[in-house]
């Protein structure tokens, strides 16, 4: 996984943390709402650039998400492994 060298800062806490993050509620039905009209083809053009800018913020999100969880996987397994040799 590209990038994660910046991450090793982060303790597991904080990767937690970053692993569970989410939408804001209002964002998340906000997504869903323009989502939903983007199907419907109903966007107005300031909808479509609102929707632009969500869908950015949430694949952010997801890859952060991402990166947090293989590394807390990666550290877990570390652990196991010095665990099981020591």
């Amino acid at each position: 996984m590209a990038g994660l060298a910046p991450w090793a800062v982060f303790d597991d806490e904080a990767l937690r943390a970053i692993a569970d993050a989410f939408l804001p509620p209002k964002l998340q039905r906000r997504y869903a709402t323009l989502l939903r009209k983007g199907e419907e083809g109903h966007l107005s053009a300031h909808e479509r650039e609102e929707w632009e800018v969500l869908k950015q913020q949430y694949q952010r999100i997801s890859e952060n998400k991402a990166k947090a969880r293989f590394l807390l996987d990666q550290r877990t397994k570390t652990r196991m492994v010095k665990g099981n040799s020591g």
